[in-house]
């Protein structure tokens, strides 16, 4: 670029031309570079038509711009308008588009110069003798600050009563000393002087607190900001509702005024994006204007949307907007709050169940424990009182030896028998199977052959009994429990689920009644108890 004059040389190869070019602004559609210009005031120039209202805007360049454009600074050259480099090098006025400038200025009245009708009167204009006052004010206080903020401190000796210091001492000498002590009072600050004659001081100046005009300030910026239609408590803070109630209202209604602007702004700034960008008209406010702290209202707006049916007088909808809050989003939030919340519930109910259903798995698995250490006790506890048993009973059988060996001795003497050609073992067991015997087809005569045995061989009759004991327990054992109630209940009441109970019996046999007891009643043998009651079996004793 030079001298106003755009210069390149053509890159394809057929063309070779190298010399000046037309230039030409070329317009981009994207978002992101478009952009609102705010144009410097003092480079602005207005023409208006007091008649017609028309206003024609002309921009002057500024000189630093048109000295980077003449000459030839690419980076400013590259990002202006053709029109804007025109204008620099004719040395002219930029003359602004009225479709494409908005003008927000406050309404200028008829009274002012004509050609400067054109422009907004600013809120300060009224007080600018105000302004220039509060500047003089503090240039004043400026001036106080510097002169009279640090005092000037006199040294003199003091005299007492009749008696002047200036006869008395040598004043040369008096001004070395006190020199010397305030140079070793700074050197340490906790040094202690002393001087043979008193020492008076006086302050001169500092006093710049007294002299300092801050009331008179304070006064004429509160008259500046009223002269601008704000109560100072805006401004300054500590403004209540009840205090100023007719005070926030004027300043409500400048505040309208000012937003009505600001809304005429934003349509002027929609309306040309959109048909530049050629997209559809948007519809753009700003919020209404309102009293943030009428708070009174707010609660008995809310209050009033609390009740239901036909009482409400309210809805809640418009009570969201005076909140400045959008319904539809609310609600919307709402659903999903409720959503998330119902699924926290959800997982904390599942949560609950889990760590129930464990604990309940646990207890029983505890409690398996418990049972099964409960059974190898109680397992452990029989079998230890069965070792018992069988060590007593084995105690007992080696105590019956004797009695057995008497009574075979006596059967073989009977019997004409020699005693030591008799096994007693095979004896026992020879007796028991025939007792067996007898008893499976001869109850009767099975339990008067008992009796006489028991009566004239003890001792025998005993181990013969204990056999026969555990003869019929293991019998028992290998009948099914439902046969074993049928045969009991003989078939009546089984249906009904009366099961009969066994318990464990006694070991040692009981003692019968005698013959004599018994005497000629025949039923007496019917009477007698018969064998134990249905227990674990037992292994035969064999040591006799």
């Amino acid at each position: 670029f030079e001298n106003f004059k755009f210069k390149a040389k053509c890159a394809s190869p057929e063309c070779n031309y190298e010399g000046e070019m037309d230039a030409k602004d070329v317009n981009t559609k994207e978002i992101s570079k478009l952009g609102i210009v705010h144009w410097d005031l003092l480079y602005i120039d207005i023409k208006y038509n007091s008649i017609t209202g028309d206003h024609f805007y002309y921009y002057t360049i500024p000189a630093d711009l048109q000295f980077a454009i003449r000459r030839g600074d690419m980076d400013i050259v590259n990002g202006t308008r053709l029109e804007v480099i025109r204008a620099v090098e004719k040395r002219k006025q930029l003359k602004l588009m009225a479709d494409n400038v908005f003008h927000l200025k406050r309404a200028a009245p008829q009274y002012i110069v004509p050609s400067e009708r054109g422009w907004g009167i600013p809120a300060p204009m009224a007080v600018l003798k105000d302004i220039f006052h509060t500047k003089v004010l503090k240039k004043g206080n400026e001036m106080i600050a510097f002169d009279h903020i640090v005092p000037l401190r006199l040294l003199f000796p003091q005299g007492t009563g009749d008696v002047s210091p200036h006869a008395t001492i040598n004043l040369s000498d008096w001004r070395a000393k006190i020199e010397q002590e305030i140079r070793r009072w700074r050197s340490d600050p906790n040094y202690i002087s002393i001087v043979p004659i008193p020492l008076g001081m006086e302050n001169f100046s500092g006093d710049a607190k007294l002299l300092m005009i801050t009331p008179e300030i304070r006064a004429t910026e509160d008259t500046i900001i009223t002269g601008m239609g704000i109560i100072p408590e805006i401004i300054r803070g500590g403004a209540s509702w009840s205090g100023s109630n007719v005070s926030l209202r004027v300043v409500e209604n400048t505040f309208i005024n000012h937003r009505a602007g600001m809304h005429a702004m934003i349509d002027f700034v929609k309306k040309i994006v959109s048909s530049f960008m050629g997209i559809p008209n948007l519809d753009i406010k700003m919020s209404n204007f309102k009293m943030a702290d009428d708070l009174d209202k707010k609660k008995l707006m809310i209050q009033l949307a609390e009740q239901q049916g036909s009482d409400a007088m309210v809805s809640k909808p418009t009570v969201m907007r005076e909140l400045e809050l959008d319904p539809d989003k609310e609600y919307q939030y709402i659903q999903e709050d409720l959503k998330k919340r119902l699924e926290m519930k959800i997982q904390e109910a599942e949560g609950q169940a889990e760590a129930q259903g464990a604990g309940t798995i646990i207890n029983a698995l505890y409690a398996a424990d418990a049972q099964i250490e409960q059974a190898k006790r109680i397992e452990s506890n029989q079998n230890e009182a069965a070792q018992k048993r069988d060590i007593e009973n084995q105690q007992a059988s080696e105590q019956n030896v004797q009695g057995v060996m008497q009574d075979v001795n006596t059967l073989a003497a009977s019997k004409g028998t020699n005693p030591a050609t008799i096994s007693v073992p095979n004896l026992i067991i020879l007796l028991t199977q025939r007792f067996m015997r007898l008893g499976s087809y001869d109850v009767n005569e099975f339990k008067l052959r008992m009796l006489i045995m028991k009566n004239a061989t003890p001792a025998l009759y005993e181990e013969v009994y204990k056999n026969l004991k555990q003869a019929h327990l293991i019998a028992l054992d290998t009948i099914p429990e439902l046969q074993i109630a049928d045969k009991a209940l003989n078939g009546v009441n089984s249906q009904q689920g009366v099961v009969p109970q066994y318990s464990q019996g006694n070991d040692t046999a009981e003692t019968p009644p005698t013959p004599s007891s018994a005497g000629s009643n025949p039923n007496v043998a019917n009477e007698i108890k018969g064998l134990p009651e249905v227990r674990s079996p037992r292994s035969l004793h064999s040591q006799i």
